[in-house]
């Protein structure tokens, strides 16, 4: 079995804190506030593309439909993966720089990226299994997360 580097989180965070610096630990938080903020449009999306399900039925926009609601989840976890997976892989690779040479900005990354593979592969690279299993996850997700919300009304 594989030697673990460290015993827990706690060890690796101290560890990194202690050997490289504070400052390594919040390395490519930048990219991972501009990734973040495309998902707005992910609850938004996926809000309304279930109120839409749902009026199709005839039913009040706020009752609870299960179908809908993995229907919306699923598209709307594509589509949120698909704008904002360009940013998570700069972010990446922000991240994994070794911790001892000076960061990248994003667009020096960027530009690497661009000259690494033709028509900008490289910002998409895994992208394909990465929506694959948005579909799924996100469908859950949503099912699971308007059950706790009547289970809540139920309180």
């Amino acid at each position: 079995a594989p030697v673990a580097l460290y015993k827990n989180s706690l060890a690796c965070f101290v560890n990194v804190a202690q050997n490289q610096g504070p400052r390594t630990l919040f390395r490519g938080m930048g990219m991972t506030w501009v990734r973040d903020i495309t998902y707005g449009q992910y609850f938004g999306m996926y809000e309304w593309l279930k109120r839409s399900f749902i009026a199709r039925t005839g039913a009040d926009a706020d009752a609870s439909n299960p179908l809908a609601s993995a229907i919306a989840g699923g598209m709307s976890g594509l589509v949120g993966w698909a704008m904002a997976y360009p940013v998570d892989a700069i972010k990446t690779r922000i991240q994994a720089q070794p911790a001892k040479l000076p960061p990248l900005s994003a667009a020096e990354v960027a530009r690497q990226m661009k000259a690494e593979m033709p028509q900008y592969k490289a910002f998409t690279r895994g992208l394909g299994l990465t929506l694959l299993r948005s579909v799924p996850v996100n469908m859950v997700t949503f099912v699971v997360y308007e059950w706790v919300l009547e289970l809540r009304k139920q309180l």
